[in-house]
């Protein structure tokens, strides 16, 4: 099957700004970048670089007494969601665009199974569908982002999931 080649979230001169009574501070300035379907793309630098304040600006997490777009474009599928409101947000969030925090202790529950929690998140954003029809999805999106043996991965507790295994994306 033939990759689609157009770009399903593009990011142009993507500027923000540190909210501060002063001079002018960016945290990110003039990034550009292009994500293509069943694409991974990896934001890479130092830190302090800019990385996660990016990735927050894409799901439109910044805070805004401390952070802030101030211009640059967003385009998810054709849609410019810098300026969608909080209603769009919401409907957006975990059905078309989603983010995995970088921090461990926080982004995976240690008790419950990593399948589960993939299916724990359809369930909230998809309530319609069933059971059988989740299970599927959670093994549609470990394979699309190339987990090694997706079904030992959903069965497999977050404390399961050595560095090996993770870095075969």
């Amino acid at each position: 099957m033939q990759k689609s080649r157009e770009a399903i979230l593009q990011v142009r001169k993507l500027h923000v700004c540190i909210a501060d009574e002063g001079k002018k501070r960016y945290a990110v300035k003039d990034v550009s970048f292009d994500v293509r379907a069943q694409e991974i793309t990896c934001l890479v630098g130092e830190s302090g670089s800019g990385k996660s304040v990016t990735a927050s600006s894409l799901m439109r997490l910044l805070p805004g007494n401390a952070l802030y777009i101030e211009s640059g474009s967003i385009l998810l599928e054709g849609e410019e969601i810098t300026l969608a409101n909080s209603q769009r947000l919401r409907e957006l969030r975990g059905n078309r665009i989603a983010m995995v925090f970088q921090e461990p202790l926080t982004a995976l529950n240690p008790v419950m199974r990593v399948g589960d929690q993939i299916a724990e998140v359809i369930q909230i954003h998809k309530p319609q569908l069933r059971d059988t029809e989740v299970r599927r999805r959670v093994q549609e999106l470990m394979v699309d982002v190339q987990l090694p043996d997706p079904v030992a991965m959903a069965e497999s507790y977050p404390h399961q999931l050595s560095g090996a295994s993770v870095s075969a994306l």
